[in-house]
């Protein structure tokens, strides 16, 4: 596999602000936050597969990141066991399955943003998204149930 070095780039030491996952589309929208402000949204389609098996859906700081490729497919894994192997390994966590990219970015003015404000997941409306997505694609996305409160049910 191929490593997509310009968007493990990006993301790296950003922040995962908000996630947003159409299911009808196939499209997964990643919104981030850098330390100067600077707000990022990186749009996933073609989506074939989720594995998200974490309850970080919260503030989560991506210090470690992969992207592989091959001709059958392009893996992101925001949480990844080991960086440096370049395969999707079992202990790989926040994996998305995806045939394109799309970065936007914009420049906050002023004081930094209060990432308190930033739109949080609707918790129930992903679990059943996910649930959906998971029989369509016969079993192959990990889910796990949260709470408002961020435990699991």
């Amino acid at each position: 596999m191929n490593r997509i070095t310009e968007l493990e780039r990006f993301l790296r030491d950003r922040t995962l602000t908000g996630i947003r996952i159409n299911l009808s589309r196939r499209v997964v929208d990643l919104d981030l936050t850098e330390r100067d402000g600077e707000m990022t949204s990186v749009t996933l389609t073609g989506v074939t597969g989720i594995d998200w098996s974490d309850d970080s859906l919260n503030e989560f700081c991506i210090s470690h990141v992969k992207c592989l490729s091959d001709s059958e497919r392009t893996i992101l894994v925001l949480d990844p066991y080991d960086e440096r192997v370049e395969d999707v390994l079992p202990q790989d966590n926040m994996v998305v399955q995806f045939a394109a990219f799309e970065i936007k970015t914009s420049e906050i003015a002023g004081d930094s943003p209060d990432l308190e404000k930033a739109q949080q997941p609707d918790y129930r409306k992903l679990v059943r998204e996910m649930k959906d997505f998971r029989s369509k694609l016969h079993g192959k996305v990990n889910v796990i149930e949260l709470r408002d409160d961020g435990r699991k049910y």
